[in-house]
């Protein structure tokens, strides 16, 4: 599936286009909104096509794969049978669910449709309230892999277990509940991410505009990639912890580290609260421009080593303060 990395930017240049168009014509509410493709031009949003609804269920089911280019809001949680159900326009890239082995696949796209705009509905052009899909598992499935590529549209998952949980996100956001996985990833284009209670033993979560929450999670790696957006971070049991940020705050509140820390940022501040005592960690403490706080004590770059501690917290920021805090 193609990322969609332009779509804010698009879609502010349509509406100038519009805006123009409208005023010539004497105002947009003489278009009913119009839709391209590689067929061109089509000056009509009303002929969304038939609705296409799906519900069926499925056994021996182990995996998950879905491909989506515009839909509001994807469920996943548990239930009493392994069921999808959804509903999608025809023009919208309709609906598909088919079982492959042990996997189940849901297609929702459409090759040559790319965007419409509605002067009715803009903050929704590319899509509808009508339209999602919900698939459910049965309480403590232990799923192989888990794989969503989405173009746009808001993805909720809750009480998941399974080996790998994959999203790929161009325009939207993502938001998981309870999950239990060998590795979480997650790319993000635009959108906010969240975890909360979480086990794992890999959380990657790369992200280009937006924010990422975590919460009560633990897991042996921590890989955060951020080129816009803030970090917040809360009751984090963590083995390493690999952090990079453009541009953004980064706050981890209740932090226990077993292992390596890195964090590298650019532009903005950094504010750690451990959950451990001083003589449990190294650290080295560098700002190029900005204020270095330890336990209320400023000044510049700081550094501590400890006989026998098992974990290293190494920061470096361009342009922002930091700030330690050991919480005990």
């Amino acid at each position: 599936m193609k990322k969609i990395t332009l779509i804010p930017i698009i879609i502010i240049i349509i509406g100038v286009c519009l805006a123009l168009a409208g005023f010539a014509g004497g105002g947009l509410g003489v278009l009913k909104g119009f839709w391209f493709d590689r067929g061109g031009f089509h000056l009509s949003n009303s002929d969304r096509g038939a609705l296409v609804k799906v519900d069926e269920m499925y056994d021996g089911c182990s995996s998950i794969e879905l491909n989506v280019d515009f839909i509001d809001k994807i469920t996943l949680k548990e239930g009493d049978d392994f069921r999808v159900r959804g509903q999608n326009y025809e023009r919208f890239g309709g609906m598909k669910v088919e079982k492959a082995g042990s996997t189940v696949i849901v297609n929702s796209t459409r090759e040559d449709r790319w965007l419409s705009i509605d002067p009715d509905n803009w903050h929704r052009s590319w899509t509808s309230n009508d339209c999602w899909i919900e698939i459910t598992y049965p309480a403590g499935s232990n799923l192989d892999v888990v794989t969503a590529n989405l173009s746009a549209g808001r993805i909720n998952i809750s009480d998941i277990d399974c080996g790998m949980l994959m999203i790929n996100n161009d325009f939207g956001d993502v938001e998981v509940n309870g999950a239990k996985a060998d590795d979480i990833t997650f790319n993000l284009s635009a959108g906010n991410a969240k975890i909360k209670s979480a086990l794992a033993k890999m959380i990657d979560i790369s992200n280009d505009f937006g924010k990422v929450s975590l919460e009560s999670t633990t897991a042996d790696r921590l890989t955060l990639k951020i080129s816009s957006g803030d970090v917040s971070a809360d009751t984090l049991n963590l083995g390493d912890m690999f952090v990079k940020s453009d541009f953004g705050s980064v706050k981890f509140e209740r932090l226990v580290l077993g292992g390596r820390g890195d964090i590298e940022m650019s532009a903005g501040d950094v504010n750690i609260g451990l959950s451990m005592s001083e003589n449990e960690v190294d650290y080295d403490l560098h700002a190029e421009l900005g204020r270095v706080t330890v336990d209320g004590k400023s000044g510049g770059s700081k550094s501590h080593t400890s006989d026998g501690s098992g974990a290293s917290l190494m920061i470096n920021s361009d342009f922002g303060a930091i700030t330690l805090r050991f919480l005990g």
